[in-house]
């Protein structure tokens, strides 16, 4: 998820004019949707209708001030998840405390910065994708989890009518299940952990699904084995959105390390995540005697997603045709992916239309 490019609705509640009149303009200027409200309960009504991805709420505001609209909001369980952001001239710690007693998640004080604003929006609106997505994974290893513990109870009945000495093996499970349960609670305070904190969970869960189809991959039919596939694919590209969070993060301290990268490797594992979209739109890709170059990996393997995802996304009613190719010059690569889809709004056209154009290059050193 590229942060620098993350939208979505947001509603301004503030009761000063020129505040929503400065905070409207900027926000839409960055791509936003923006919703406006001057005062509390219009704000808890436009809340309620229009269904925000995120709020910006003044905290000194007439009848109904920004706490008392964050109580409300917070105690509606079809509002509570919606991320608030305070804005206040106000600078004592005590009423910082009280915000995010209520629940809020950050405080914007005024005079208000332009650029700071999208940040933090940008910040918290992905946060809070994120969060929704690690509960619908959760949601999803809990039904793997319940459906694995009935197997484990039939298997566990079948072997004590065929012997009786298998204790150690009853052991085995009850703690591997014992394990499952653990990760399975700990899974369940994802949505309130930072992103940096993420990784060991996302790796438990992973973990125990390769416990799974380690003990019981026996067991399972073909359709079993492909929602395990989902899963496995499913946190691997959850690490991928850690480390563009982490990135975003670390703007203006971020140490690059170069090292070897082999781009057949690459262009090989960036297919395998999209397989099922490949077999789909009978998509059609080819590469060879892709160099090995040095640079960032992650960044490297993110490049590949973006642009073979958009080559597909983008293929209009035909089956897309993908080309990869390598040109050295003199000391560097020129890395050229080619497509015969309809284009993205954010590259120009093709000059000829119906060929395969060129969507862009990269040029990478090898020392």
């Amino acid at each position: 998820m590229n942060s620098n490019n993350y939208s979505g609705k947001i509603l301004i509640v503030d009761d000063n004019p020129d505040n929503l009149k400065v905070l409207y303009t900027y926000l839409r200027s960055a791509g936003f949707e923006v919703l406006v409200a001057e005062d509390g309960i219009a704000g808890i009504e436009a809340v309620k209708n229009s269904r925000p991805e995120l709020i910006l709420l003044d905290v000194m505001m007439p009848e109904l001030d920004g706490f008392e609209v964050c109580r409300r909001l917070k105690a509606d369980s079809t509002t509570q998840n919606i991320p608030i952001i305070f804005l206040t001239a106000l600078s004592e710690t005590i009423s910082k405390l009280t915000g995010f007693q209520v629940g809020g998640v950050d405080y914007i004080t005024q005079p208000i910065e332009n650029e700071e604003v999208v940040a933090r929006v940008r910040t918290h609106l992905i946060l809070a994708k994120t969060r929704q997505k690690l509960e619908q994974q959760n949601h999803q290893l809990q039904t793997e989890i319940t459906h694995r513990q009935q197997i484990e109870q039939e298997l566990k009945q079948s072997r004590q009518l065929l012997q009786q000495n298998n204790d150690n093996l009853e052991q085995t499970i009850a703690d591997r299940t014992a394990e499952l349960a653990t990760s399975n609670q700990e899974l369940e305070h994802f949505a309130y952990i930072a992103s940096h904190d993420l990784r060991q969970p996302i790796r438990k869960i992973k973990m125990c699904t390769e416990y799974l189809v380690e003990d019981y991959g026996h067991c399972f039919d073909q359709e079993a084995e492909k929602y395990i596939g989902y899963i496995t694919k499913s946190t691997d590209r959850l690490y991928l959105l850690i480390d563009d969070l982490l990135t975003y993060s670390r703007i203006g301290r971020k140490e690059k390390n170069p090292v070897p990268v082999d781009l057949e490797t690459v262009v090989s594992e960036t297919i395998e995540d999209f397989s099922i979209n490949i077999q789909e739109k009978q998509a059609t890709i080819h590469y060879q005697d892709l160099p090995t170059v040095e640079a960032n990996p992650r960044e490297i393997r993110q490049l590949f997603q973006n642009l073979i995802g958009n080559s597909l996304k983008f293929s209009g009613d035909r089956p897309p045709e993908i080309a990869i190719t390598a040109k050295q010059k003199d000391h560097d690569w020129l890395i050229t992916l080619k497509d015969n889809g309809i284009g993205n709004r954010s590259y120009p056209p093709p000059k000829k239309p119906g060929k395969i154009r060129t969507w862009r290059s990269l040029p990478m050193s090898i020392n």
